[in-house]
């Protein structure tokens, strides 16, 4: 009976060690991933943006602004780099350091596009290479206005 006793006791103490062990290890592990938050903006006229691409540079993990340009993301260092684009504007990045709160403002990009050529399965090419017929589309067809409703025209 006393050997009994003492194997349940020894089971127990190494099961409560094993336990108090795991605790404290998940715990520094997960106390390395902290929670970065923050707005991004238009430089020019400090509206929020919504859908802009938030990614740490270099993983695959990332996540987009909402509809107020509010983001949140779980970054695993200091030395993590946050990379934000946006169709039409410059593309930002930023060290995360041991900021929480990390407000961004995107300058608008002003290049311009000279030729677009769509082909199926959005393949790119250039016209001259494509054994197809190609219907062109100048700038100044885009900018014309068809008539708003049936009087006018």
């Amino acid at each position: 009976m006393n050997i009994m006793r003492r194997y349940r006791l020894k089971k127990s103490i190494t099961f409560f060690a094993l336990f108090w062990l795991m605790l404290l290890v998940g715990g520094s592990l997960s106390a390395q991933q902290r929670q970065v938050t923050g707005t991004v903006t238009s430089a020019a006229d400090g509206t929020a943006l919504p859908g802009v691409n938030v990614v740490i540079k270099g993983q695959q993990k990332g996540t987009i602004t909402d509809v107020s340009g509010k983001y949140s993301i779980e970054v695993g260092s200091e030395d993590d780099i946050l990379v934000f684009s946006y169709v039409g504007y410059n593309t930002d990045e930023i060290k995360v350091g041991n900021q929480s709160v990390i407000d961004v403002q995107l300058i608008e990009s002003i290049e311009a596009l000279s030729e677009i050529v769509v082909t199926a399965l959005g393949i790119k090419r250039e016209e001259r290479s494509l054994g197809f017929s190609v219907g062109r589309v100048d700038g100044g067809e885009v900018n014309k206005v068809a008539q708003e409703n049936v009087l006018n025209a």
